[in-house]
């Protein structure tokens, strides 16, 4: 006992000594956290918080054997905690760099663990651990068979701690529990290797704590769990108490259990047994918050206060006013900068909720200093001064739609191209919304989307317009149905040329999860298909055999495995032009993409207006129309929504910028076909 004491004390003194110089480390390299999209949103603020903290105990632990045993049996036990380590570490270090949750990929961490536990199994039996205790049935050798059951024990809790490892100082306390049960034990049956190496993480686990309970300033990230996980078995194991392990860990049997549950009850009758799992998630989801403890309040402040990093905003119009909302209800501290100062963005600064820091009229290259991220308006160029300026310092630059993919849990329809995104976006949300569906609209289409997610379920569809900036700016643009309709040269004063243009609007394509619609007009567009890796259906006046959305004598129909369902007439469409026809069949596409019936796309169709600025009617009057396309995006989607009007007398009023493009086609176009035109913009 003296012995357990000892190791116990000194490893939880050395590691109260050793975490605040850890922590500053990890903050300067900006070594953070990063939480996955589909847990609770009270996680988001968790955002950044130094990780990697399970490497200090094992640290401690390799050195407590090191000094006091260096034993052939305690081996095996450091071999396995720094085999979990060392995969955990490698998983942390892809989830950073990838900014992502993915980290190294679930069947590759299961791969290495069965290799780790074969190796570990191995070393049982060549040291002798082959009799292993069960109640009933005394300690029968097992012999090689310890090998195949140390493999899937392994694999059990490493993947239960991680599992655990949710909610600020559960999955610590828990195995610090644990490693204390098991060197109670161990100095029962006088194992003083397992007392050692046992004692040694509850002492070091127990000063993580200090660290890691809610408010938690540190986590131990994978490096931890995975250690932890496979050094409880290793030393389990050793004892030849393997089925006590369950016991020890309970809480980690139940929240494994609980994913368990809830996947199966997903994929076998399509719903959830809790609103989240593992099943601390599901507390949370129920509003049963995390909250602080003890004496780990006079040692660090709760989030929100001056100490946290806080997130950069820069630009204060509908999409940074939206981020500063969001940002602040989970409970970040945040800097909205403007470059602007004028009695309108003052209004809007002020409509801002309490605690938003506002810097207006202008701001220098270093504004997201010491940020845990910046995000700019879609209006901030993605290689602007201020955010090279970020990324070269390690700021994680995020824009508005970058994190609604992150965070969004419903199904996202991505619709992109150079003309007619606007109409199409909104008319697929028309038509789902005619379907019953959850609907939200947003992107490019002009109304930001990060402020409407909550409540947002796996069961809705969040449409959005997605423009070649946004895509740019999104680490993995994973849309459930991705669309592009057509690509034409456009917005080349922002890229470095065509050929750029078109691959920001195929990245969609690539990302694509469920089904992929295409132009088959547009020879990019329907080459665009060789890098799609789900199913792909088309939209064009012929589409020749394949799957999609076409006019077949006067009919919009579906082609669907060599079969043709008729959707409605193409003389119902209340739109004007062959390019709003070409519009129609898109979202036709997608709308059977996600199974809505050929009937709700007609009625949704017929009932569908042209959307504001883009080809809307505004009066006629003596027989002459008056048009308001001041929002067409550029010169060649101008002319053929001119064309569209034929011999019709009509007065245009037209807007936009030229964007690094040739207008002259589009000056002939209006003076052949306007008699009056009214111009606004460049």
């Amino acid at each position: 006992m003296t012995h357990e004491i000892v190791v116990l004390v000194v490893a939880f003194v050395a590691g109260l000594l050793l975490y605040p110089p850890l922590l500053s480390g990890l903050a300067r390299r900006h070594i953070g956290q990063r939480v996955a999209a589909y847990g609770p949103a009270t996680h988001r603020v968790k955002e950044g918080t130094a990780t990697f903290g399970g490497a200090l105990f094992c640290a401690l632990a390799l050195v407590a054997w090191l000094a006091l045993d260096r034993s052939r049996e305690g081996f095996i036990a450091i071999f396995a905690l720094l085999g979990g380590a060392a995969l955990g570490a490698l998983d942390d270090a892809v989830n950073i760099q990838s900014r992502s949750k993915l980290g190294f990929g679930g069947w590759n961490k299961i791969a290495v663990e069965v290799l780790v536990g074969l190796l570990v199994g191995v070393g049982l039996v060549v040291a002798g651990f082959t009799h292993q205790y069960f109640p009933g049935l005394g300690a029968p050798d097992l012999g090689w068979g310890v090998v195949p059951l140390t493999v899937i024990a392994l694999v059990a809790a490493s993947n239960a701690v991680n599992l655990t490892d949710g909610a600020d100082g559960l999955a610590a306390s828990c195995t610090a529990l644990v490693f204390f049960g098991i060197s109670v034990i161990a100095v029962g049956v006088h194992d003083l290797h397992v007392v050692i190496i046992a004692a040694a993480l509850t002492g070091s686990v127990a000063a993580f704590l200090v660290y890691n309970w809610f408010p938690a300033r540190l986590f131990m990230g994978d490096t931890g769990a995975l250690a932890l996980g496979s050094v409880m078995v290793a030393l389990s194991a050793e004892l030849h108490l393997l089925w006590a392990l369950p016991l020890l860990g309970i809480v980690f049997v139940i929240e494994t259990a609980s994913v368990i549950i809830n996947v199966g009850s997903i994929r076998r009758y399509g719903r959830r047994v809790f609103r989240a799992s593992p099943l601390h998630h599901h507390f949370e989801e129920l509003g049963v918050a995390e909250e602080p403890h003890g004496v780990h309040c006079a040692v660090r402040a709760p989030r929100g206060t001056p100490d946290m990093k806080r997130v950069v905003i820069i630009g204060l119009a509908r999409t940074g006013a939206a981020v500063a909302r969001v940002m602040v209800a989970e409970g970040h501290r945040v800097l909205v900068v403007d470059r602007a100062d004028d009695p309108v963005i003052r209004e809007r600064a002020a409509a801002l909720p309490p605690g938003v820091e506002v810097q207006l009229g202008g701001y220098g290259e270093d504004v997201a200093r010491d940020a845990l991220l910046v995000c700019p308006s879609p209006g901030v160029p993605w290689d602007a001064p201020e955010l090279m300026w970020a990324r070269a310092h390690g700021v994680p630059v995020r824009s508005e739609v970058d994190l609604v993919f992150e965070r969004c849990r419903g199904r996202v329809v991505g619709i992109t191209g150079t003309n007619g995104k606007t109409t199409t976006t909104a008319l697929v949300a028309a038509i789902l919304e005619r379907s019953g569906a959850g609907v939200v609209l947003g992107g490019n289409i002009g109304v930001p989307v990060l402020d409407r997610l909550t409540g947002v379920t796996s069961d809705d569809w969040v449409v959005l317009e997605l423009s070649s900036f946004q895509i740019e700016t999104v680490a993995e643009p994973r849309c459930s149905i991705a669309c592009v309709l057509n690509v034409t040269p456009d917005h080349l004063d922002r890229h470095a040329g065509f050929e750029e243009y078109a691959q920001l609007k195929e990245r969609i394509v690539r990302f694509a999860v469920d089904d992929v619609v295409l132009g088959y007009d547009d020879p990019i567009t329907r080459a665009m298909a060789a890098a799609a890796r789900c199913p792909v259906r088309y939209f064009g006046v012929d589409i020749d055999t394949k799957d999609g959305a076409t006019v077949r004598d006067g009919d919009v129909v579906s082609v669907e495995a060599g079969a043709e369902l008729h959707v409605l007439p193409s003389d119902g469409i209340p739109l004007f032009g062959e390019h709003n026809v070409l519009n129609v069949l898109a979202a036709a596409a997608v709308a059977r993409a996600a199974g809505v019936a050929p009937t709700d796309i007609a009625v949704a169709v017929r009932g569908f207006h042209a959307v504001p600025h883009r080809l809307e009617v505004l009066a006629e009057r003596d027989g002459v129309l008056w048009i308001n396309d001041s929002k067409a995006t550029n010169a060649e989607s101008t002319i053929v929504a001119l064309r569209a009007f034929g011999e019709r007398p009509i007065i245009w009023i037209g807007g936009g910028s030229a964007a690094n493009t040739s207008v002259d086609a589009l000056a002939e176009a209006v003076a052949l076909r306007a008699r009056h035109a009214v111009l606004n913009g460049e």
